[in-house]
């Protein structure tokens, strides 16, 4: 199984965080953006190689996103809380934080 990675970014305060492959609970905890170099969180999923639905939930708030992947494909994908709600950006190179 490939494997992503997913990096909570930006807007993190101390909110509980989940995060679910194809409906499955594969995450949850404390998301805090350390804003020295804007990553709150690294999580590892292993996706199928079938590709699947990562979902990121922030219960607290109305605030979700599902993220499709691919057969076969193994990006970084980076997710911020802003405004309120969830965005997310893709690579094919790990995202760098200074």
């Amino acid at each position: 199984m490939p494997a992503i990675t997913l990096d909570l970014q930006e807007g993190f305060a101390g909110e509980t965080v989940e995060v679910r492959l194809d409906g499955r609970e594969v995450w949850r905890g404390e998301a805090r953006t350390d804003w020295s170099i804007g990553l709150a969180e690294r999580v590892q999923v292993e996706v199928p190689a079938g590709g699947g639905t990562v979902s990121v939930t922030v219960p607290s708030r109305p605030a979700s996103i599902d993220l499709v992947l691919k057969p076969g494909e193994a990006p970084v994908l980076g997710v911020s809380l802003i405004g309120g709600g969830l965005v997310s950006r893709r690579s094919d190179e790990p995202f760098r934080y200074f």
